[in-house]
């Protein structure tokens, strides 16, 4: 009896057990799979507790994603309702020191419910076209401190990084692992138009195109620290317009008039330029700071207000184009109209003003030499009451004359 309890214990342990290889943190809601004791493929349902998160460690070596078995069944049903919403669901995978990577298109099936992948010290041997599809959206991705071999044109397609609902909103790509070809392909990011931060530093890249970001334009953060490259293609910032930061700190920079266009551009439009901008040349200027060259060596620019594209005359730091000038011509001929309507109107005004005294003057002229038997008199002057008394009084003294003769 003794015998056959323990066999059912057994059975019971055996069944109810976490895969081989992999422990759980209750904590942090986070697995751990040791690739050295692991038996792919790992299936969910074999993990007692809700895999929110997981990290396989001590790899070296391929990550299968159907032959000869996969590396992950049966994730695509996971119950995400069972989630902790306090912790971001995040897979890591981690090489032992010098472990090499290898992925597929299709290693990652299933794990669309994860918001945030770090790959860490691992010498990628590839990044393959659309690998990274079945993540769907993202919080963040990175590359953290190992190598990166080749890196195909559309290994972001498929994938839409952007700060998610997540306690920490990032919508960040990182790279700091060392670039082997010291390039990233013309191209790579045009998938991720989403992502608002990219950090891209001391990855050994030397060669930068102009178009590199020219897709990404919801960018509020840019850095590349520590690179190789010694310049900066002029419109490399074009359709970055909200851009906040812009760290290039780190950069040995073959310094000339040309080179230098970011220090104005970041001022122009009020991004924030981190980094000490250390010159490497021309000897004279070596381990000088980048302003200095500038204030030194690079004459105000003088910018001509006319030119091809903009043709009129002109008038200081000012372009007066012709159609400019034919509308300043149309109201000042309008303001000159307005201006002689206003004096003539005035001008009439005075004439009807003095017209009406003339007259008023003739008609008490006329009618102080008349006789006045019961004739009425009419106030017919602005002289003032004095000479109006006057010439009543002189009226008076004539009806008593009269009077008198009568």
């Amino acid at each position: 009896m003794a015998l056959v309890i323990c066999l059912l214990l057994l059975i019971t342990c055996t069944v109810r057990g976490d895969p081989a290889g992999c422990t759980y943190f209750p904590s942090s809601l986070k697995y751990e799979c040791s690739s050295r004791n692991w038996v792919l493929p790992l299936a969910l349902s074999d993990f007692d507790n809700v895999p929110q998160s997981l990290t396989l460690i001590d790899i070296n070596g391929d990550l299968p994603s159907s032959t000869p078995t996969a590396t992950f069944t049966g994730f695509d049903v996971i119950n995400t309702t069972l989630f902790d919403t306090n912790f971001v669901p995040t897979f890591t995978i981690q090489c032992y020191t010098g472990g090499m990577l290898i992925y597929h298109n299709g290693t990652f099936s299933g794990l669309g419910y994860i918001k945030e992948v770090r790959i860490q010290n691992c010498e990628v041997i590839a990044l393959p076209d659309q690998a990274f599809q079945d993540f769907g959206d993202l919080n963040y991705l990175g590359f953290e401190n190992g190598v990166i071999g080749d890196i195909g044109f559309d290994a972001f397609k498929g994938l839409n990084i952007y700060p998610m609902a997540v306690p920490r909103p990032l919508g960040m790509l990182l790279m700091t692992s060392k670039l082997e070809g010291r390039v990233l392909p013309n191209g790579v990011f045009y998938h991720l138009t989403n992502a608002t931060n990219f950090v891209i530093d001391g990855t050994n890249l030397d060669t930068v195109q102009a178009d590199m970001f020219q897709a990404s334009i919801k960018l509020r953060f840019l850095s590349m620290r520590h690179n190789w490259f010694t310049s900066f293609p002029s419109n490399i910032l074009s359709n970055l317009h909200g851009l906040q930061i812009l760290n290039l700190d780190g950069i040995k920079w073959d310094c000339t008039c040309d080179n230098l266009w970011f220090l104005d551009y970041c001022q122009t439009n009020n991004v924030s330029l981190r980094g000490s901008m250390i010159c490497n040349s021309p000897s004279t200027y070596k381990d000088k700071k980048a302003y200095l060259f500038k204030k030194e060596e690079c004459p105000a620019e003088i910018v001509l207000p006319c030119d091809d594209d903009l043709t009129g005359i002109a008038v200081g730091n000012t372009c007066l184009t012709y159609p400019d000038i034919a509308v300043y011509v149309v109201s000042l001929l309008s303001l000159s109209l307005v201006i002689a309507t206003l004096l003539i109107n005035v001008h009439t005004r005075r004439q009807n003003a003095d017209d009406l005294e003339d007259k008023s003057m003739t008609n008490l002229d006329k009618g102080s030499q008349r006789k006045l038997s019961g004739s009425n008199w009419n106030r017919a002057s602005d002289n003032g009451t004095e000479d109006i008394n006057q010439w009543l009084t002189q009226a008076n003294r004539e009806n008593d004359i009269a009077d008198e003769i009568m």
